[in-house]
C-alpha cells in the first residue's frame, strides 16, 4: 500500500513534464525591447545657419494664423463667485462625498464594529472633501487675479506700444522732411523698444486664452476660447501688517489634515484599527502595511499579539501629527512672510510710480523748449507706462499671497460654506489617551 501511495505521487510529479503547462504563458519571461547605443560621429558644424534667410523662406506666401480673441463682449466675475464656484463644482470633492454617503448607509446597516470603523472613515471623507474644496478655491482666485493682472497690464502695454510707435513716426517726418534728428535719440533702439512691446502683447494674448480656460474649469463653465471673463477687481491693497502667531493659531485649528488625525487619535480602538492603518498608509505606502492574516489560525497563533498594534499605532499617529503640525506652521508662516515681502513690493513700485510722474511733469514744464525735449516726453511716458505695468504686476503678487495665505489657513471652502461637519468630534476617549479616565458610556461612541 506504501509503494502503491509512492507511485501515485511520482506519477503525479511527471504529469506536468508529459502533458506541458496548463499555462503556456507561465513557462517563458518574454525578452523586454532593447535599442543599443550607436551613433555615428560627425564633426560640428564651424558656422550657425542664417536663421532669418530660413525664416523668410519659409514665411513667404504663408499667412500666420491669429490665436482666438475674444468676442466684443466680456463675462462679468467678482472673486467670491470664482471662489465658490469652484468650491462647489469640485469633481474630486463631490466624489469624495458620494463615498461618504454610502459609508453613512453601511453605518446604519451593518454590525457595530463595521460601524466604529465606518463612522471615522466617513468624518474623514468630509474632512478630505473640504480639503479639496480649499484647495479648488485656491487655485480659482489665483487665477483670477492672475488674469486681472494680465488684463490691466495689456492696456498698459498698448499705451505704451502707441507712445513708441508715435516716435517712430516722429523719426521718420524729420527725415522725410530733410531735418536732422537729435543725436540722443537713437531710431534702432526705438525699433526694438516697438518689437518688444509686440511681442510681449502676443505672449499676453496667449495667456489671456490659458487662464481663461483654466478658469472656466474651475468654476464649472463649459470650455470656450472665445467666451473670456472679464474680472471685476477691487485693487486697493491691504498694507496691513499681518501677525504671524496669530496666522499659525487659526490655521492650526481649522486645518482639515491635523483635524483629521486628531480624531483618529482621540477615538481609536482596538477595532477601527483599519482607519489607522489607512491614514498611516496615505502618509507612506508603507505605513500600515502590516495586518494581521485572516483566519482562525492565524488568530489562534497570534491572539496574544494583536494588543500590541494599538500602542504602536498610536505612536506612529503622534509622530505624524508632529510632523503635520510642523509643516503646516511653516507653511502659514511663510505665507505670512511672503505677504510682508509684498507689501513691501507694491510699496516700492508705488514710489518708482511717483517718481516717473514727477519727471514727466518736469518735461511737460519746458516741451517747446526743442525737439529732445519731446522725444525724452515720449521716451519719459514709456517708463512711466512700465513703472505702472510693473505695479500691477507687484498688486497682482500681493492678492496671490493672500489667498495662499487663506488657502494655507484652510479659510476658503469655510467661507463658501463648505466647513466639514463631523459626527465623532469631541472628547477623547480612544486607546491612545490611555493615561486619561475614558468614559465607557455611550457618549464616546460615534453616532
Amino acid at each position: 500500500m506504501h509503494l502503491r501511495h509512492l507511485a501515485i505521487v511520482g506519477l503525479l510529479g511527471l504529469l506536468p513534464s508529459v502533458m506541458g503547462c496548463s499555462c503556456p504563458s507561465s513557462c517563458r519571461v518574454p525578452c523586454t525591447p532593447s535599442a543599443p547605443c550607436a551613433f555615428d560621429a560627425v564633426k560640428q558644424e564651424e558656422l550657425p545657419p542664417d536663421f532669418v534667410q530660413l525664416v523668410s523662406a519659409s514665411a513667404e506666401g504663408v499667412e500666420l494664423a491669429e490665436m482666438p480673441a475674444p468676442d466684443e463682449s466680456f463675462r462679468p466675475l467678482e472673486a467670491a463667485d470664482a471662489q465658490c464656484y469652484a468650491a462647489t463644482n469640485s469633481n474630486l470633492a463631490n466624489m469624495v462625498m458620494l463615498e461618504r454617503h454610502w459609508a453613512k448607509i453601511m453605518v446604519e446597516c451593518d454590525t457595530r464594529i463595521v460601524g466604529e470603523n465606518l463612522c471615522l472613515f466617513r468624518d474623514g471623507f468630509a474632512l478630505r472633501a473640504s480639503n479639496m474644496r480649499n484647495e479648488a478655491a485656491a487655485a480659482a482666485l489665483e487665477t483670477f487675479y492672475q488674469l486681472a493682472g494680465l488684463e490691466a497690464r495689456g492696456r498698459v502695454l498698448s499705451a505704451g506700444l502707441a507712445q513708441a510707435e508715435q516716435s517712430l513716426e516722429r523719426i521718420d517726418r524729420l527725415e522725410a522732411q530733410g531735418l536732422d534728428v537729435p543725436e540722443e535719440i537713437r531710431r534702432p533702439e526705438i525699433a526694438a523698444e516697438v518689437q518688444r512691446l509686440r511681442d510681449n502683447l502676443t505672449q499676453l494674448d496667449y495667456q489671456r486664452l490659458l487662464l481663461n480656460g483654466k478658469l472656466q474649469k474651475l468654476v464649472g463653465c463649459p470650455i470656450d476660447e472665445t467666451a473670456f471673463f472679464w474680472p471685476l477687481v477691487d485693487w486697493s491693497p491691504d498694507l496691513a501688517p499681518v501677525d504671524a502667531d496669530l496666522e499659525v493659531q487659526t490655521g492650526l485649528e481649522q486645518r482639515t489634515d491635523l483635524r483629521a488625525l486628531q480624531l483618529v487619535l482621540c477615538r481609536l480602538e482596538k477595532v477601527t484599527l483599519p482607519v489607522a492603518r489607512a491614514l498611516l498608509g496615505s502618509a507612506d505606502a508603507t505605513l500600515g502595511a502590516v495586518e494581521p492574516r485572516e483566519g482562525l489560525r492565524h488568530w489562534l497563533r497570534c491572539m496574544k499579539c494583536t494588543d500590541a498594534e494599538v500602542p504602536i499605532r498610536c505612536r506612529q499617529l503622534a509622530l505624524l501629527y508632529d510632523e503635520k503640525e510642523a509643516l503646516a506652521i511653516g507653511e502659514i508662516k511663510s505665507a505670512v512672510y511672503a505677504v510682508t515681502m509684498h507689501q513691501e513690493r507694491v510699496a516700492l513700485a508705488t514710489e518708482a510710480v511717483l517718481d516717473r510722474q514727477a519727471q514727466l511733469q518736469e518735461l511737460e514744464g519746458r516741451r517747446d523748449v526743442d525737439n529732445v525735449v519731446v522725444f525724452e516726453m515720449t521716451r519719459s511716458r514709456g517708463d512711466l507706462l512700465q513703472a505702472e505695468s510693473d505695479l500691477i504686476a507687484r498688486l497682482t503678487d500681493l492678492k496671490v499671497a493672500r489667498i495662499e495665505l487663506k488657502r494655507a489657513r484652510a479659510d476658503l471652502a469655510r467661507e463658501c460654506g463648505h466647513a466639514a461637519v463631523l459626527c465623532c468630534e469631541g472628547p477623547c476617549c480612544g486607546e491612545c489617551v490611555r493615561c486619561t479616565k475614558r468614559p465607557k458610556s455611550e457618549g464616546c461612541r460615534c453616532k
